[in-house]
């Protein structure tokens, strides 16, 4: 949910990205992130506080006698995460070489200490890197033909949009997921005005929304995913 706003924020959104997307249009999803972000964020304040009632006091005690203050090691690597975020918008070449440069200066610059505290490996982007091949490899057939066979299809409305690609995202992998919908859309989108990467803007919202949201990833993902 906290990944809707931009293509830095989940794999579905940066394949849109990569297919003609602009960078900024998905902040337009802002209403629809509030709204997510705020409802499960109310949910776990009255969870926790209703959980934190039921403490004993000896265990509240321990919980003040054992506050660490909050610190930062390796802090200028939030300095490089910003500098990602801004090569995003230079041009194809300058843009990909931007970020090797940033991430070799991440990646030098960072002590070994701070590395092994945070399990670092190169594991994640190996297996982000393959997935992305393997995508690339094997959607665009599929692509083309999901967007030529679109007219004769039963999805066809931006709400059929929006819980198919939210069901099988929930239980697939959403990149592949958000790639081939977007296809099919782009398919019933053909010849209309003001699209959005050959897609009408509420079909693309329709899917970017779902796609990410409720989006399945492999469950290593977000034990090995750390950054610096």
């Amino acid at each position: 949910m906290g990944g809707l706003l931009t293509p830095l924020g989940d794999p579905p959104l940066l394949l849109g990205y990569l297919e003609g997307v602009p960078f900024l249009w998905t902040l337009g999803l802002a209403p629809y992130w509030l709204l997510y972000v705020g409802g499960i964020v109310t949910a776990f304040i009255v969870v926790e506080r209703r959980a934190y009632a039921r403490e004993a006091r000896s265990d509240r005690a321990r919980d003040h006698a054992e506050v660490v203050p909050l610190s930062i090691t390796g802090g200028f690597n939030v300095v490089l995460l910003l500098a990602i975020v801004a090569a995003i918008l230079l041009p194809p070449v300058w843009r990909e070489s931007s970020m090797v440069l940033i991430a070799a200066t991440s990646y030098f610059a960072t002590s070994n200490a701070v590395h092994q505290s945070n399990g670092f490996s190169w594991g994640p982007i190996v297996e982000v890197a393959a997935l992305f091949l393997g995508l690339f490899t094997c959607l665009t057939p599929i692509e083309a033909n999901l967007a030529y066979a679109a007219p004769t299809l039963p999805l066809r409305h931006a709400w059929q949009l929006f819980w198919g690609s939210g069901v099988l995202s929930a239980l697939l992998d959403n990149a592949p997921t958000y790639a081939s919908f977007a296809a099919l859309a782009r398919g019933l989108s053909h010849g209309q005005e003001g699209l959005v990467a050959g897609i009408a803007p509420v079909k693309l919202a329709a899917i970017s929304r779902t796609a990410t949201t409720p989006g399945a990833r492999p469950p290593n993902h977000a034990a090995t995913s750390t950054a610096g």
